[in-house]
């Protein structure tokens, strides 16, 4: 008589499923436990969120996961048996090494480059930022990052690039003419200020972070005024309102500012009722434009 059911296990490969499964468990286990740690020592030594600290941490999770499997294979074939120590110790310090080696150049340039370092206030690089590039002969470029995924920093030339500064075909001022050798980067932060002046509302003094929506910094403007000083080395015009300006026959453009004169007056948003008027404030201002006014004279 012929038994149609399904075969018995081999005793075996049951064994094997299971001791695969258990090293699995483990290795998974070990992993979420070490990230944990590591995420709970974040949070308890760092003034950060626990989105921060997961954010952080996570490049070691997800590198310890593969790194604790090969130290459950190696184990395996190097154990400590007799007559096997010293090529097994040999084996397991070098796996220590590589273990550590790999694991921090793993999370390093995540951290670093593409995770920014909040745990000191430094943000992650994200689309919309401005890096600077430089050369070992001082030459520089100006890139807009366009979009960056977990290993690598994209800066294209297309729509995100509203600063037009990502291109390639120009003859000079582009990326294009310094590459070829080493270069270091540099986050640059463009800040621009002006008053949002939309129908409807008080008028603002906003702040805007390189192409960013800006925020408002202050209550109702009055009154924002802005001069430049120039120099030409003649003439040296000062309060110049509009450029270019000319004097004299002489154009001046804004390439020759050296220093920009600042005023602003903002008012409160509900009146006083002791003075029965609004509370006023104004300042003025200077803003020396560093790289400009001073000249290294011993160069």
């Amino acid at each position: 008589m012929l038994n149609s059911g399904a075969p018995p296990d081999d005793p075996v490969a049951a064994e094997r499923r299971r001791q695969l499964a258990n090293t699995i468990f483990i290795v998974a286990g070990f992993s979420a436990a070490r990230g944990l740690m590591e995420t709970a020592w974040v949070l308890a030594t760092r003034q950060v969120s626990g989105h921060v600290a997961f954010v952080w941490t996570l490049p070691s999770w997800l590198l310890l996961l593969p790194l604790a499997a090969g130290t459950v294979v190696l184990a395996g074939r190097f154990s400590f048996e007799k007559g096997n120590r010293a090529r097994s110790v040999v084996v397991h310090v070098l796996a220590c090494v590589m273990f550590g080696l790999v694991h921090l150049g793993g999370i390093t340039p995540f951290r670093v480059l593409i995770a920014g370092d909040p745990l000191n206030g430094r943000d992650p690089v994200k689309s919309g930022d401005l890096i600077l590039f430089t050369n070992p002969a001082g030459s520089t470029a100006i890139q807009t990052v366009t979009r960056v995924d977990t290993s690598n920093v994209y800066f294209e030339s297309n729509s995100n690039d509203t600063f037009n500064l990502n291109q390639r075909t120009v003859t000079a001022g582009s990326i294009t003419q310094i590459l070829g050798t080493v270069l270091t980067a540099q986050r640059v932060l463009m800040y621009t200020y002006y008053v949002d002046a939309t129908s409807g509302r008080p008028p603002r003094l906003m702040r805007k972070l390189n192409q960013f929506a800006g925020q408002a910094l202050v209550g109702i403007v009055e009154d924002l005024e802005l001069s430049y000083d120039l120099v030409d080395g003649t003439t040296n015009p000062t309060n110049v309102r509009n450029l270019p300006y000319t004097l004299a026959g002489v154009t001046y453009s804004a390439n020759l500012i050296r220093k920009a004169n600042v005023h602003i007056g903002v008012r409160s948003e509900m009146m006083s009722m002791r003075q029965r008027d609004y509370q006023r404030n104004h300042l003025s201002t200077v803003v020396s434009l560093r790289n400009l006014a001073f000249v290294d004279r011993y160069r």
